[in-house]
């Protein structure tokens, strides 16, 4: 997995579970609960060292939050961070089993990364 594809994923969990807590019902059973908890764990032990590195890089290119960047040399190296392949991730897998009926194809499409 590179960076962006664990920040993607890392955003993904937490839209499904906003979508979730909204519904006020589960769309997982207990075993697919587990799963987006035990992925969220992987994901963040992977996310920190990119996060502490785009800080180093923001705070060298005093960058600010929300604030549109027009530093070539700041997107190139994002660009690069964003793109470092990261080492395999366990990530616990679900199946079309694991979900209630009545959930959205939207929300299953959110952990299309995890359905296998």
């Amino acid at each position: 997995m590179k960076n962006i594809e664990i920040v993607n994923a890392l955003n993904n969990l937490n839209t499904f579970v906003e979508h979730q807590r909204a519904s006020r019902r589960s769309f997982l059973n207990v075993r697919g609960q587990f799963a987006i908890k035990a992925n969220n764990e992987a994901l963040m032990a992977k996310y920190k060292p990119y996060m502490e590195t785009l800080n180093e890089l923001k705070e060298k290119y005093n960058v600010t939050d929300g604030v549109e960047v027009e530093n070539e040399e700041f997107t190139n190296e994002l660009q690069d961070l964003l793109n470092i392949e990261v080492e395999d991730i366990a990530l616990t897998k679900i199946s079309d089993k694991d979900f209630f009926d009545g959930v959205t194809i939207d929300d299953i499409m959110l952990l299309d990364f995890m359905i296998g």
